[in-house]
């Protein structure tokens, strides 16, 4: 037997052997739903990254492969991701980009206490504001900004590793190993587990809804008389953060050599998927 046909059958092997473990994970993630508390969950989670060994690696000159110092350190600390930092940057990028979206309406509001809206009479129909500058704007973009955090996947290499619109590491690394050997796998798994194996942006959607409540009034004070100033700088910066915590405020999102380029998301894919619901993955 060749050289080329027993690297073949190694790696076709190694493909088997991470289905194996994704599927073996999956009964252990359901088991412990039931009886093991959220850390022992998340323990759970974390360590089907290590197992897979989905983090880019470069090929050194005997041909083994070996981890970049700056992707083990991203997989050792997972479990301390995302901090104060990177959600407050999260929840400012998104809070343009929810009044950028919203910044076409011109819808005009009656402030008024009268239900049945019949009166022509403008002064008895009360104030009238237009919907731009209006806290009912404000509520709706507060609605919206934390869970679009699905939108983004947490990728090694960076010095911020939260980029939107591209796939996750574990769903490439499989997709390419897939496309490489023609193979076609379907795994009835949780969303989650393809889409976030560090349960990393569910922790972010936590934090972000803890961090509105926390500073409602400043990021109301922003959107009210400060929208002329960057969100990162006058709530993050100025409010949320201490002079220690801000390292990661413009932390650069390029991807170093040493790590995988992620993909872009197939245009026919949603980019905000429901981790809530288990979902057949055919890849």
């Amino acid at each position: 037997m060749n050289k080329k046909k027993i690297i073949s059958i190694m790696s076709l092997l190694n493909i088997f052997n991470i289905t194996f473990i994704v599927l073996l994970f999956y009964v252990q993630f359901s088991i412990s739903k039931k009886t093991a508390d959220r850390k022992d969950i998340e323990n759970k989670i974390n360590e089907i990254t290590k197992a897979l060994n989905i983090n880019s690696t470069k090929n050194s000159t005997d041909g083994e492969k070996k981890k970049h110092p700056k992707i083990e350190e991203y997989s050792k600390n997972a479990h301390l991701r995302p901090t104060k930092c990177q959600v407050c940057r999260v929840l400012s990028e998104e809070l343009l980009t929810e009044v950028q979206r919203s910044s076409s309406n011109n819808q005009e509001l009656w402030l008024t206490n009268r239900l049945d809206g019949e009166d022509n009479d403008d002064e008895k129909k009360g104030k009238k504001i237009s919907y731009k500058t209006s806290e009912l704007r404000l509520m709706d973009i507060l609605d919206r900004v934390c869970n679009n955090v699905y939108d983004y996947r947490s990728i090694a290499g960076p010095d911020f590793p939260y980029i939107k619109g591209v796939k996750s590491m574990f769903r490439q690394h499989l997709e390419d190993m897939m496309g490489q050997h023609k193979l076609s796998v379907k795994l009835d798994a949780p969303e989650e587990l393809v889409e976030d194996p560090t349960y990393e942006l569910r922790r972010m959607q936590y934090k972000c809804n803890q961090m509105i409540e926390e500073f409602e009034d400043d990021i109301y004070d922003w959107y009210l008389k400060n929208q002329s100033e960057n969100p990162l700088e006058f709530i993050c910066a100025d409010k949320v953060l201490t002079s220690k915590e801000q390292d990661c405020l413009y932390a650069s999102t390029e991807v170093p050599d040493f790590a995988t380029q992620p993909k872009p998301i197939d245009k026919d894919e949603s980019t905000k998927r429901n981790f809530h619901r288990g979902a057949n993955l055919e890849l």
